[in-house]
């Protein structure tokens, strides 16, 4: 078995209980961006597992707009809004990844909030 497959199974059943039961929000957060990310990095959006992949950055991003973490909301930010775009729901995506480049420019990250606002020009240009 891959590294990549077992990975988000511990991260769900060993680590995200643990961290829901301690009310860990940062950590809950955090464990569901990386099972997104393993899931991706595997091929999970041609895999059947999209619906999964958005479910897990949702709840990620949710949280860490309660917390008013800007870090994770820019990170975080980015990837589901890229993860909306593919799924057919541009004004969602750019609504996050909105969010998103305003993280990345208060935490000054001008060249990352660039590459966010760039693919914003690209999903409206793709709407017509």
């Amino acid at each position: 078995m891959s590294r990549l497959k077992w990975v988000p199974r511990i991260h769900i059943e060993e680590r995200l209980p643990t961290a829901e039961a301690t009310k860990d929000l940062v950590s809950v957060a955090h464990i569901r961006f990386a099972c997104a990310r393993l899931r991706l990095a595997r091929g999970g959006m041609e895999q059947e597992e999209a619906q999964t992949i958005y479910d897990e950055l949702a709840e990620s991003f949710v949280i860490l707009q309660k917390l008013q973490r800007v870090d994770g909301i820019a990170v975080v930010g980015s990837m589901f809004g890229q993860i909306l775009a593919m799924g057919s729901y541009p004004d969602e995506a750019l609504t996050v990844l909105d969010q998103s480049a305003m993280a990345f420019e208060q935490m000054q990250q001008t060249q990352q909030a660039e590459q966010v606002r760039a693919l914003q020009k690209r999903i409206r240009e793709e709407q017509g």
